[in-house]
């Protein structure tokens, strides 16, 4: 079955043309993997893409290697990622324990069947715990703390924007140690209806310590955005020795990332600064008991 992936109705300017491969309702979402010959093999879900074997290494290098460098991390928590490239990024790391909290059991499984020469089958490390489950319950009812927390979650839009209110960053913090690293992605687009202020918003009212980096991802047709902060590392002033010794312990193959690419994505040019500027960047949205969201 010929598929077409297309942004036109939203003036996105981007199309290209897949073959199905599998498609399956679950319980939460549409789940489709095609194959293209623009992007490779490609995950969708509701249509929308998360993923493409031509350049889903850029996302998730950039996503996890950033703040992997920026501390040692022994215990690592995923919130989503159900892919399960985000997991295979940390595992190149010295780590002890990575938790991995996924919604929808569904697409792990299909990650497994479909995508496991990109995720190089991750899940089989013994270091992996992977639990089926809300991420918010997780973060509410666990004692563990971690080092780095990865919010691989929904976009902030409807559904997910608790996971980008005040309320899910202080869960966060309040199972994060004091060398702790969170990390987001979503947090800039030139997408003109992606609610990315939420994002750096939040980052910078509740962390004393946060910036924001970005890269372009081709199959996303966008300027893409990450938020990384911390109480306790000073994320502007970075030590780039420490920075390249972590880098050098990664073992496995890296196709973007580099501490010179790492260094390059914190370099925020006009357009973005100027975004950052108006005023909708800097309030941050509180859910109250009365408006909290439904079971996701």
């Amino acid at each position: 079955m010929r598929v077409s992936y297309d942004f036109s109705e939203k003036k996105y300017g981007f199309y290209f043309s897949f073959e199905e491969v599998y498609s399956k309702k679950s319980d939460f979402q549409q789940i489709t993997i095609g194959d293209s010959e623009a992007f490779g093999r490609i995950l969708f879900l509701d249509s929308n893409i998360q993923l493409s074997e031509a350049d889903e290494f850029i996302y998730h290098e950039s996503l996890i290697h950033v703040p992997m460098c920026m501390t040692d991390a022994k215990k690592v928590l995923i919130l989503g990622g159900g892919d399960l490239c985000a997991l295979r990024e940390i595992l190149k790391h010295p780590v002890e324990k990575v938790v991995m909290v996924e919604l929808d059991g569904e697409v792990i499984e299909t990650a497994k069947k479909y995508l496991a020469e990109i995720n190089k089958r991750s899940w089989e490390d013994p270091r992996t715990e992977i639990k089926i489950g809300n991420a918010l319950d997780y973060i509410k009812e666990t004692d563990e703390k971690f080092d780095i927390i990865v919010s691989d979650l929904t976009d902030p839009d409807e559904a997910g924007n608790y996971f980008y209110s005040r309320e899910f960053y202080d869960l966060c913090r309040n199972i994060m140690t004091e060398k702790s690293v969170l990390v987001t992605h979503g947090a800039i687009s030139c997408n003109p209806d992606f609610n990315s202020e939420k994002v750096y918003a939040g980052f910078r009212e509740l962390f004393p310590h946060s910036a924001l980096y970005y890269t372009h991802i081709q199959s996303f047709s966008s300027n893409y955005g990450f938020m990384v902060g911390s109480d306790n590392i000073d994320i502007s002033k970075p030590d780039w020795n420490k920075i390249k010794e972590r880098a050098d312990k990664i073992k496995g193959e890296l196709k973007h990332y580099s501490p010179d690419v790492h260094r390059a994505m914190f370099t925020i040019p006009n357009w973005m600064k100027e975004k950052i500027k108006k005023e909708k960047y800097t309030k941050l949205e509180t859910w109250f008991s009365d408006k909290l969201p439904p079971e996701l």
